[in-house]
C-alpha cells in the first residue's frame, strides 16, 4: 500500500503536475488524521468501557462496605439498647444496683470507635469515565455520604472516648478506684453513684452521650438501607454476584408477641407530645406502629425490631423496650429517647 502511495506521489511530480500533488497530499494528511483520530476514539472507547468495568466491580465492595457498616450499626444500636435499659433502672431504682459490681462496670463501658469504612467508596469516586446511569449511582452514593453523619459518628465516638479517660481521673481520687478497675464490688463505689450528686451527674452525661452517639447511628441505618438496595438492584441488572438485597429483612412471625393494643400511662416531659394509644400489627410481612390521639395526630410507622424485647421505629431515634410480667408475657412498652424523654404504655389486649 505504502508503494502504490510512493508512486503516485513520484508520478505527479515527474509529470510537473504540482497542485494535484498539493490536493493529493492535503488528502493523505486528512486520511492520517482520520486514521489518528478514529484510533484515538477507539482507545478513549476501550479505556471508557474498562473505567465502567472496573466501576461495576468496584460498586460490588462499596455495597459490602455499606452491607459492613450497616451491621455495625445496628450492633452497636442493639448494645446500647441494653444500656438503654439499664439507666433507666438506675434512675428510677438504684438500689438494685447496690450489690451488682457487672452493672456498674457497663455504665460506663469502655470507649466506642467507629468503624464506619469508606475505602472502596473512595475508589469509586476516583473514577471519571462513566455512563448517565453510573454517575447518577455515584452521585446518590456521594449526596447519601454528605448527608448521613458520618463525621458525627467519629466525633461522637471520640467524645465518648475522652469522657471515659476523663472519668477515670475523676475515679483515681476515690480510695475505692483500684476495686473497680479490678471488678472487685466496694460499698463506697456504690454509694458514690448510687447517693452522690457528682456519681449520678456522670452517669447521666455518659447516658446523654450515648443517646446522641445512638441516634446519629440509626439515621446512618435508616438512610444507608435505600442505597443498599438501589446498588442491590443494578448489580442485578448486570447479573453481578453480590450481595442479597434481602440481607436486612426479618419475619415478623418472630415478632408475634409485639402485637396489641397499648394505651398511655406515664410520660417523663410534660412537652413531650406522645401518643395516647398505640396498636402494634403486622402487614404485608411487615411490623407496625399505628399511633392514636385525641387531637388526630396520630401517625403509622414500620418498626425495626433490634432483639426479642427491643425495637425502633424511624419516627423517633429512640428505644423501645417491651415490659415482661411474671409470667412472661408483654405487659406493656417504655420508649426512652434519653434521660429525659421516656414514657410509658400498658397493654390492653
Amino acid at each position: 500500500m505504502l508503494h502504490f502511495f510512493r508512486k503516485i506521489r513520484r508520478d505527479l511530480l515527474a509529470n510537473s503536475q504540482f497542485f494535484k500533488y498539493l490536493k493529493y497530499a492535503i488528502g493523505e494528511i486528512v486520511l492520517v488524521v482520520l486514521g489518528i483520530l478514529i484510533a484515538l476514539q477507539i482507545n478513549n472507547r476501550n479505556e471508557e468501557r474498562k473505567e465502567q468495568d472496573k466501576f461495576n466491580q468496584i460498586l460490588v465492595d462499596v455495597e459490602k462496605e455499606i452491607v459492613d457498616n450497616i451491621s455495625f450499626a445496628r450492633e452497636t444500636i442493639h448494645g446500647f439498647a441494653q444500656y438503654d435499659s439499664l439507666c433507666l433502672n438506675f434512675f428510677i431504682d438504684s438500689v438494685r444496683f447496690a450489690d451488682n459490681i457487672y452493672l456498674y462496670r457497663r455504665l460506663f463501658g469502655g470507649s466506642v470507635k467507629s468503624l464506619i469504612r469508606d475505602d472502596a467508596f473512595q475508589k469509586l469516586n476516583q473514577l471519571i469515565r462513566l455512563s448517565t446511569e453510573q454517575e447518577a449511582m455515584r452521585d446518590k452514593l456521594i449526596d447519601f455520604k454528605l448527608g448521613n453523619g458520618e463525621i458525627e459518628i467519629d466525633d461522637h465516638s471520640r467524645k465518648m472516648t475522652e469522657l471515659k479517660e476523663a472519668r477515670l481521673e475523676i475515679f483515681k481520687k476515690h480510695e475505692w478506684c483500684e476495686n473497680w478497675q479490678f471488678y472487685k464490688y466496694d460499698d463506697r463505689f456504690a454509694d458514690f453513684f448510687t447517693m452522690n450528686d457528682e456519681g449520678r451527674n456522670l452517669v447521666l452525661e455518659n447516658f446523654t452521650w450515648v443517646t446522641e452517639y445512638r441516634e446519629s447511628l440509626q439515621h446512618y441505618d435508616s438512610h444507608a438501607i435505600p442505597v443498599f438496595k438501589s446498588i442491590s438492584r443494578y448489580l442485578d441488572s448486570l447479573g453481578l454476584e453480590h450481595n442479597d438485597s434481602s440481607l436486612f429483612e426479618y419475619d415478623p412471625k418472630n415478632y408475634k408477641h409485639y402485637l396489641g393494643k397499648y394505651n398511655a400511662v406515664w410520660c417523663s416531659h410534660k412537652d413531650f407530645v406522645f401518643d395516647d394509644s398505640v396498636i402494634v400489627s403486622t402487614e404485608k410481612g411487615k411490623l407496625f406502629w399505628t399511633a392514636y390521639r385525641q387531637d388526630g395526630n396520630g401517625r403509622k410507622m414500620e418498626i425495626s425490631p433490634i432483639n426479642k424485647y427491643h425495637f425502633r421505629t424511624p419516627f423517633f431515634a429512640g428505644i423501645y423496650h417491651l415490659e415482661i410480667n411474671e409470667h412472661g408475657e408483654v405487659s406493656g412498652i417504655t420508649f426512652s429517647a434519653g434521660p429525659e424523654w421516656v414514657y410509658s404504655l400498658e397493654k390492653v389486649r
